[in-house]
């Protein structure tokens, strides 16, 4: 089909994204109770960071043996059967005291709270930091290969990072560590970047690919720690607004880095560099916005 056509098409599909990503997340803590919400989240992360490592495996197997548009429309069914069994879930009911607010309000208080609530503001400005680095590492693994010898070997990095992930949440949620979440989070993100400098000074794909697993066990507690953070500081009735809104400022990150990274005239060694220093920024970020929280949480709490 013509360009605009296609353009138009993925503009409507990725709309659905930050519901996708984040709605149904929230879905999670009202289905589960609060003492279980971090051990539930690492496992619905796990799930994200999996089908991370399958999906793209799967996709490219049946575009090798058959053709790309069989690809498209497998993607189309995975879609479609996902939305089917979206009817099958059931969660408890929340009292929002008989009140249906106006879309454009529900739009809007999800900002208004993520804004007003220190944690939960904290957490989102240092993940969107975050992931303005690492939407572009996809693209920079495969430059980065490209350099090392062959581009195709980008995938393979791509798949240690999320092979990583997946293990760094399936740990967490096997394990769960006695921190709260939001330092869990900035620890991540400090693994996250140590992993991906050392890539950045490793001198082939193979010691590259043990940095970005590496780099994959940091990220994959941190997904988990931000829907831990997420369920923690909000009400039932505000819950799935502030995921929402959350995936929705993250993924816009993510798309904004991925086209600096495919954009600026730089060595595939420094992007990687470049990304490493915003997840240690993000970590940064997050202690600098949460050093003078404790007592202000506490309080509210209270």
């Amino acid at each position: 089909m013509p360009l605009p056509v296609a353009l138009t098409i993925a503009v409507i599909g990725g709309s659905g994204g930050p519901v996708v990503a984040g709605g149904l997340s929230s879905l999670v803590a009202a289905s589960l109770p609060d003492t279980a919400h971090g051990r539930g989240y690492a496992w619905d992360a796990a799930t994200y960071n999996a089908a991370s490592v399958v999906g793209p495996a799967v996709v490219a197997a049946v575009a090798t043996l058959f053709s790309a548009s069989t690809s498209g429309y497998l993607l189309a069914a995975a879609a479609t059967g996902a939305g089917v069994l979206i009817f099958g879930v059931s969660t408890r009911p929340v009292d929002h005291n008989d009140r249906t607010p106006a879309f454009g309000t529900d739009l809007v208080s999800g900002f208004v709270t993520v804004w007003r609530r220190p944690v939960l503001r904290a957490v989102t400005a240092a993940s969107c930091l975050a992931y303005l680095g690492l939407g572009g590492l996809t693209i920079t693994a495969v430059l980065a290969a490209r350099q090392w010898g062959s581009a195709t070997q980008g995938g393979l990095l791509m798949t240690c990072f999320a092979v990583g992930a997946t293990a760094g949440a399936l740990g967490l949620a096997r394990r769960p560590v006695p921190i709260a979440p939001q330092w869990l989070a900035a620890l991540s993100l400090l693994i996250t970047g140590i992993g991906l400098a050392g890539a950045a000074a490793a001198t082939s794909v193979i010691p590259a690919g043990a940095f970005f697993l590496l780099a994959g066990l940091g990220d994959g507690p941190l997904l988990g720690a931000t829907f831990h953070v997420r369920a923690t500081h909000t009400t039932p009735r505000d819950r799935a607004q502030v995921f929402t809104t959350g995936a929705a400022l993250k993924i816009s990150a993510a798309a904004l880095g991925a086209a600096v990274a495919g954009s600026v005239p730089v060595s595939p060694m420094i992007l990687l560099v470049g990304i490493a220093i915003t997840q240690g920024a993000a970590a940064l970020l997050l202690w600098l916005m949460l050093r003078h929280v404790g007592s202000v949480t506490k309080v509210a709490a209270d």
